[in-house]
């Protein structure tokens, strides 16, 4: 399902808790699940953070590519010809929605937007939550958009060759990475089905010159390593850390991550299921394309971490329609009240009730007996 929406941790919006952190074989083990989430789309209450609070990249060059460095959002005067083409792009995302991906517009900064892509299925991305910003330039659409993954695990996980731990996207229409370049006629939904084209079966022969691999195990190992930081971060962390108020992801995508993780729970759960059951548990990590790492999988406690998650969420629910109920009571309750005290003020202001005449009052104390008898027998025989 595909749609239109219109419309973690408080440094870092990829942050990853504690317990993701253990699950990747650094930090403690074992930590509570108060889940912050709710079934409700309420907007959260006090402050939201802002998209200037979230840490940038420090790398030289990173104002070139980084939506979120100082320099792409502050004193910014979009063209007028640059906000009619966002206009324009997000109704067309609204009239042909994208499959799988979701996109509004973010509530401070005119030319930022912010997508949600899940996984596509019979991928390792599948029924991952990414979450990306972009920031289209002001002369947009004569450049293209700035465009960063948030969901990295802290900076901790590149989730493709393609799309770095630090959050760069490299795609040639980004002006990121050799290739054919950005043309005016491109648009936001053009990015944004790249983006989703990278989540493919096979994201190892993405790499430059591994179109072809030496051993096909190779492919198999990456596509392991995928699959199980989908779920640990793109999956548990975004549930778990990024709905509650202090994360900057619009409430909009928060309700839609909230809603689907019910859905697809089974399928995440045997998941860890089949990955246990080929002894995957334990397990050394292994991405060719990046630093060497001496972390190991460990699916039993994520499957732990999972089945914990969605007790809350059903919890959580279980209170909320509690709620909705009573309020709905009490809205009942108060619109009978309401009617009743209506009805008595209305009785009580209208005009007393005219006793009705009977034969033998004074109208007809005058009348002739015959007469009357006559002006029967007329009556029915007009209608006879």
């Amino acid at each position: 399902m595909a749609s239109f929406v219109p419309g973690s941790t408080p440094a870092d919006a990829g942050a990853s808790s504690p317990a993701t952190a253990a699950l990747a074989g650094v930090g403690p083990s074992g930590v509570g699940l108060g889940s912050s989430s709710s079934k409700s789309s309420e907007p959260s209450q006090g402050k939201k953070p802002s998209l200037a609070s979230l840490s940038s990249s420090s790398a030289p060059g990173a104002e070139a590519w980084d939506p979120l460095h100082p320099g792409n959002l502050n004193d910014r005067i979009p063209t007028v010809e640059c906000r009619k083409r966002i206009r324009r792009d997000m109704r067309s995302l609204q009239e042909d929605p994208l499959p799988s991906i979701f996109c509004v517009r973010d509530e401070t900064y005119l030319t930022v937007l912010h997508a949600l892509i899940t996984g596509p299925f019979e991928t390792p991305y599948e029924g991952g939550f990414f979450w990306f910003v972009l920031n289209c330039p002001d002369d947009y659409p004569n450049r293209p958009p700035k465009v960063k993954l948030m969901t990295t695990g802290g900076g901790a996980v590149r989730f493709n060759p393609n799309l770095y731990a630090n959050g760069k996207v490299c795609l040639s229409i980004l002006g990121t990475w050799s290739g054919p370049g950005w043309s005016p006629v491109q648009s936001l939904s053009s990015v944004l089905l790249s983006i989703q084209s990278l989540m493919n079966p096979k994201p190892y022969h993405n790499e430059p010159g591994y179109e072809v691999a030496k051993d096909h195990r190779a492919v198999d190992k990456y596509n392991d390593y995928i699959q199980y930081q989908t779920l640990r971060v793109a999956v548990y962390d975004m549930v778990k850390n990024q709905l509650g108020p202090e994360s900057c992801m619009p409430e909009a995508l928060k309700f839609i991550v909230r809603n689907l993780f019910p859905s697809m729970y089974d399928g995440f759960v045997i998941t860890c299921d089949t990955c246990i059951g080929r002894g995957f548990d334990g397990t050394a990590l292994h991405d060719p394309f990046s630093r060497p790492q001496h972390d190991t999988m460990q699916y039993c406690k994520l499957k732990e971490l999972i089945v914990e998650l969605k007790l809350q969420c059903d919890r959580d629910d279980e209170e909320q329609d509690a709620l909705d109920e009573q309020a709905q009571g009490a809205t009942a309750r108060s619109a009978t009240s309401g009617a009743e005290e209506a009805g008595l003020a209305a009785a009580s202001q209208s005009p007393a009730p005219v006793e009705p005449h009977s034969p033998s009052s004074s109208l007809f104390t005058n009348v002739p007996a015959a007469a009357g008898a006559e002006e029967s027998g007329a009556s029915n025989s007009n209608t006879g």
